[in-house]
């Protein structure tokens, strides 16, 4: 495959990259836990966010940074396990939520639809609520292919709230498009809104890798079948992304892309980095597939220390100076008594009229604090 010489000494840096120093607790010792399925638990209802998390159980450790991770289109938040467990070891508190319509949303009655505008209050909410269990952090959030995304998007509108974001494989510019967007166009112009097998094509383009592709499809926490309106309001999110990168104007942002990615087309993610208005922006290609951050365990290891070491320089380097490290105890203790982060009641939560009325892009939030 050809690569531009701009990728291939990115490469060659990333591969030079020093391997972190161990920490003394390793990836199985970190702590880790997720919330409840409602099906074995009927008490627990959509008044929580699906949220797993990883943390270095030793009491003395001193949490340097936070990270809040959103999933790519048909996985859930658990895909960045070995991620998770690596960062945690460093220092991270790391969570990874399940977008709407995805992981253990789909249990949820009326919540099983893809639904981009009540993301975007979770991820604002589950930002406050790490801001309180460690004010004197920085936050990041790092997003994965439709995660990239979102996580551009959330940073547009609430760019006082994150200190930085990483955001992989956001374009929406794919190959193999025309098939999908014919199979959309028939089904709403008959009025079908039956479900349609795409995500094993999307796998198939992601990764040639046997045993990624059978974990993939055969997770019951991920999905593969969208109705004809999810995909239409999914690409529609996605083609919003220049918008969004506009209003990205002061969160340092690094951008990456895999040099073999099958699915999202490389020059389309750097057409987004280059509009970027932001000063502080870095663009990074690493020889990878589709997904980089997510399903770790399925990739190169030595590959995935090194990409890992690098991210972690990145962050380190984007700490704000008045930053103190917090001691992970007092979360731990937090973690025995509940897995969740809080969604309000019912009576607060956004109707599905209101959903339906789409997605804030930063242009549209600051127009109506203007009236």
């Amino acid at each position: 495959m050809y690569r531009s010489a701009t990728q291939l000494r990115t490469c060659a840096v990333v591969a030079l990259a020093i391997t972190a120093s161990a920490t003394g607790v390793s990836a199985q010792d970190v702590h880790s836990h997720t919330w409840l399925s409602p099906k074995s638990h009927p008490e627990i209802d959509d008044h929580q966010i699906p949220t797993a998390t990883w943390l270095n159980p030793n009491s003395k450790a001193r949490v340097k940074f936070c990270l809040l991770c959103i999933h790519g289109l048909g996985l859930n938040g658990r895909s960045f396990e070995y991620f998770g467990k690596q960062l945690a070891q460093q220092g991270a508190a790391v969570y990874a939520i399940d977008v709407r319509g995805f992981g253990q949303w789909q249990q949820i009655e009326g919540h099983s639809d893809i639904d981009f505008a009540n993301t975007l209050t979770d991820i604002e909410k589950t930002l406050k609520s790490i801001r309180l269990r460690y004010p004197r952090l920085p936050i990041f959030i790092l997003g994965e292919s439709m995660g990239g995304a979102i996580a551009l998007r959330a940073t547009a509108l609430s760019q006082e709230s994150v200190d930085g974001v990483i955001s992989s494989v956001p374009a929406g510019d794919r190959f193999k498009q025309t098939g999908t967007k014919l199979k959309v166009a028939e089904e709403l112009l008959s009025g079908d809104n039956k479900k349609h097998d795409v995500g094993k094509q999307v796998i198939a383009q992601a990764t040639q890798d046997s045993t990624m592709r059978d974990h993939w499809e055969n997770d019951e926490r991920n999905r593969l079948n969208y109705s004809a309106k999810e995909l239409l309001r999914f690409q529609k999110f996605m083609n919003e992304n220049h918008e969004v990168v506009q209003a990205i104007t002061k969160t340092p942002v690094l951008l990456v892309q895999g040099c073999d990615d099958r699915l999202v087309k490389s020059a389309a993610s750097f057409e987004l980095f280059d509009e970027l208005p932001v000063k502080d922006k870095t663009f990074l290609s690493l020889p990878y597939e589709h997904l980089i951050f997510e399903e770790q365990e399925h990739t190169d290891k030595k590959l995935n220390d090194t990409t890992n070491t690098f991210l972690l320089v990145w962050l380190q380097a984007h700490i704000p100076t008045a930053a103190t490290p917090t001691n992970a105890i007092m979360e731990n203790q937090d973690t025995k008594k509940t897995s969740s982060t809080s969604l309000p009641s019912k009576s607060q939560n956004s109707s599905p009229k209101q959903s339906e009325q789409g997605t804030q892009t930063p242009e549209k939030k600051r127009a109506s604090h203007h009236h």
